[in-house]
């Protein structure tokens, strides 16, 4: 009985502690829309209370396959308004899931990454398409693969913005047909085009 109690105290002295100090994240919350052609969407949680044991980072599950570690409390391929990218996803996160998932965050704790538990989940349906018929539009941007200077055809645009893939405004135009693009390194491009009632974003590859 003595030696039961001696070990329940030195459990409790000793590995409370340590275990004490690995805190799952809370407040799991998940937005999406649909813009354009594509699926924009934020997965953010709250940063958990720490002690002695540092917080590294956290592990990015869909279903039981890790999708990712890393150090943001925030998974996101958004484009809100222009002073407010937020882009630290290609948008793989929801387009090569293949089908409808469960998906959860992990903190992750000292040098080496222990990890905790996690008391939220989110079904995630995956890229939202087809929850309405959208009409086919004339294509407003060409050549697309372009090599520097671009066309556009819509005179109800009143801005545009064009970002690289970390979201950084790397262009701004007012309306006009033609948009010179050839200063920028190649690569793709999301062109934000800002209209009197609607909203298009459209990817860009320069050659």
């Amino acid at each position: 009985m003595k030696t039961a109690t001696l070990t329940a105290v030195l459990f409790s002295v000793f590995l409370m502690p340590i275990y004490g100090q690995i805190n799952p994240v809370e407040n799991l919350t998940y937005w999406s829309s649909y813009t354009g052609s594509d699926t924009y969407f934020r997965l953010d949680w709250d940063v958990p209370e720490t002690g002695n044991d540092p917080l590294v980072g956290y592990n990015i599950y869909r279903g039981n396959e890790l999708y990712r570690f890393q150090t943001e409390n925030f998974i996101c391929h958004v484009i809100p308004e222009m002073d407010e990218p937020c882009m630290n996803d290609t948008g793989e996160f929801i387009w090569n899931s293949g089908n409808p998932f469960w998906t959860h965050v992990t903190a992750v704790y000292s040098t080496n990454h222990i990890e905790s538990i996690y008391n939220d989940s989110i079904y995630i349906e995956g890229p939202l398409i087809g929850i309405k018929k959208i009409k086919k539009q004339k294509r407003i941007l060409y050549p697309n693969p372009a090599t520097g200077m671009v066309y556009m055809e819509n005179e109800h645009i009143q801005k545009i913005l064009v970002f690289d893939l970390n979201g950084k405004i790397v262009k701004k135009f007012n309306p006009k047909s033609q948009l010179d693009l050839s200063a920028l390194p190649k690569g793709i491009y999301l062109m934000k085009l800002l209209g009197e009632e609607k909203q298009y974003v459209e990817k860009i590859v320069l050659q």
